[in-house]
């Protein structure tokens, strides 16, 4: 910037320019100065303003809201502590699973906070992060059932989340095994507590969080891990530089 000036000073002093041209680089020592503030200015706003991130619903005691209507949960504090890193503020967003990605595909938030690290649960126009945590889906049962496995015929129809990866690993993996579906978790963990089924199949944490709401202390147990994967935020191909954050977090 300083031998922007000098030069302009030089130019401005001597003898070969017209009126109109010393008018131009006037004009131009105003400007440049102008465009640097703004550039700078503009920088800030992006650093200090709030990084949205979307999270699905239903996911006890990951995120839910609390008698004050307002968000908590192991992944607010998660998301929290990441902004904390990053010098950002944090907002929130809980929306539908089938509208979550569509949102970070179209750059209306910056992170999908809880996407499945499965293969039919990622879109490919996203880039994602690292393993954030591990989740394990385990299968409950009635804990008067003496069964070992899920091939138990007293455990009858099994409970699961109609629109969820747990359906699509079921039906591939145990194509005989009858399913009654359900809205969302609290409600078949509800109905399972009524008797409706006799077991059914959610995340560890999630299912022992809904039992201790609705049930008596040990009437379901885990009776089998189904499957482990990790939870990993998605990220538009843009906010590269995001990603690489996180991942040293």
């Amino acid at each position: 910037m300083l031998r922007l000036y000098e030069a302009l000073n030089y130019c401005l002093s001597g003898r070969i320019f017209h009126n109109t041209k010393r008018l131009f680089f006037l004009f131009l020592m105003i400007l440049v100065p102008c465009y640097y503030l703004g550039s700078f200015s503009h920088e800030e706003d992006e650093r200090s303003s709030p990084l949205l991130v979307v999270l699905e619903e239903d996911s006890p005691p990951l995120v839910f809201y609390n008698l004050e209507e307002q968000l908590q949960g192991l992944l607010i504090e998660l998301w929290e502590d990441i902004g904390e890193k990053l010098g950002r503020p944090v907002e929130f967003q809980l929306t539908q699973r089938e509208k979550a990605l569509p949102m970070i595909r179209d750059k209306q938030a910056h992170f999908h906070g809880n996407v499945m690290s499965l293969e039919e649960d990622r879109e490919e126009a996203l880039i994602y992060t690292e393993e954030i945590i591990t989740l394990n889906t385990f299968l409950f049962v009635l804990s008067d059932i003496p069964a070992r496995s899920l091939e138990n015929e007293q455990i009858g129809p099994v409970g699961i989340r109609e629109d969820g990866y747990e359906k699509q690993f079921m039906r591939r993996n145990y194509p005989d095994i009858e399913l009654k579906e359900y809205p969302d978790v609290e409600t078949m963990v509800s109905q399972a507590v009524q008797g409706e089924v006799k077991a059914f199949v959610a995340r560890y944490y999630q299912g022992m969080y809904l039992l201790d709401q609705f049930a008596e202390q040990g009437a379901f147990r885990p009776l089998e891990l189904l499957l482990s994967h990790a939870l990993v935020a998605g990220i538009h191909p843009e906010n590269i530089d995001f990603r690489e954050n996180i991942n040293q977090i």
